[in-house]
């Protein structure tokens, strides 16, 4: 539905374009003004670079993110062609986020209207270790999404460890859960649950994303520093 709305919209966007081209140039000649062919063809390319370039960004940009709202989270993920299989869902009263894989997480706001277009008014940010060493290799990576509509950071942290214990993770900024994957209910194990070969924490809190944070498991320690952006893995 996502890019079928943009075809639909730019294809009239350049019908119209074209029709009021044509209606401009015929009431220019009827008025009895000429154009030179060097003057006729830089008009032309001007209008028409100017309606390849508008096609582009509405193709590109949300434009009707503002004004969309949806039932559900899976809705709204729909609505991008996004694949909800697998997802993680936790639903705050005014935001809620969705998690896939070991990395993406796909922020949303929430309103008596419903479910936000998928990232809209959000932000994501890479957290970078400023002591990667293998004395810390089992505490991976760390990302997080501010949904600014919300004033809230959904944390997500990655552990790659053979068990994990609760009382053995600390982190000075942040109260780290577990995050609950749909297959995690056949664990019958005090776990957190596993994406791969990864355990996975997440965390919330109010305000943008804090600049520091850190954390260990067991005798290991891991300091992260953000940086916004995209996502890059740590072997980048």
């Amino acid at each position: 539905m996502y890019y079928i709305i943009r075809i639909v919209f730019i294809f009239f966007f350049i019908l119209i374009t074209l029709f009021i081209e044509r209606h401009y140039f015929k009431r220019q000649v009827s008025k009895g003004k000429q154009y030179t062919s060097r003057k006729l063809r830089a008009l032309i390319f001007s209008i028409r670079l100017f309606v390849l370039l508008v096609s582009v960004l509405l193709f590109l940009f949300p434009f009707e993110a503002p004004f969309l709202h949806f039932n559900s989270i899976e809705d709204s993920l729909r609505y991008k062609w996004i694949d909800s299989k697998d997802i993680t869902v936790h639903v705050e009263k005014d935001c809620a986020f969705a998690v896939r894989g070991t990395y993406e997480i796909f922020a949303f706001g929430r309103s008596e209207k419903g479910f936000s277009f998928v990232n809209y008014n959000s932000t994501k940010c890479k957290y970078y270790a400023s002591n990667e060493n293998i004395d810390n290799s089992s505490i991976y990576n760390l990302y997080s999404v501010y949904q600014k509509s919300a004033n809230k950071t959904f944390y997500l942290l990655d552990l790659g460890i053979s068990e994990y214990q609760e009382e053995l993770f600390e982190s000075d900024n942040l109260d780290f859960n577990n995050l609950a994957h749909p297959d995690s209910k056949n664990n019958m194990f005090n776990k957190a649950p596993i994406v791969g070969s990864l355990y996975q924490l997440f965390a919330i809190n109010n305000g943008e994303p804090i600049p520091e944070i850190n954390v260990r498991y067991n005798d290991q320690h891991k300091s992260f520093t953000k940086k916004i952006g995209l996502y890059i893995n740590s072997s980048q």
